[in-house]
């Protein structure tokens, strides 16, 4: 059986199973990148274990590089806002 996901369900399935992992704009931009993606599966758990939010140079300065554009060819960027990404963990 499958269920269409929409946004509000998606950000209601956070909110009751980790509702720290992400802000509502880092969930927004989570749902758009996942809505694009063939034979996806919610699983909050999963996601929080692969993907974590970041102001950018927290980002940086945790992975040691300089630049986005180096964290861009190590992981996955997902833009959030002006000052947050989602990055894949690596």
């Amino acid at each position: 059986m499958h269920i269409i996901v929409t946004r509000n369900m998606f950000h209601d399935k956070f909110e009751s199973i980790r509702p720290d992992n992400f802000n509502r704009a880092g969930l927004d931009a989570l749902f758009d990148y996942f809505e694009n993606a063939e034979n996806f599966e919610l699983d909050v758990i999963e996601i929080c274990c692969d993907f974590s939010q970041y102001i950018v140079e927290d980002a940086l300065k945790a992975y040691g590089l300089e630049s986005i554009e180096e964290l861009e060819h190590n992981t996955i960027v997902i833009p959030c806002d002006d000052d947050t990404i989602i990055i894949a963990d690596f």
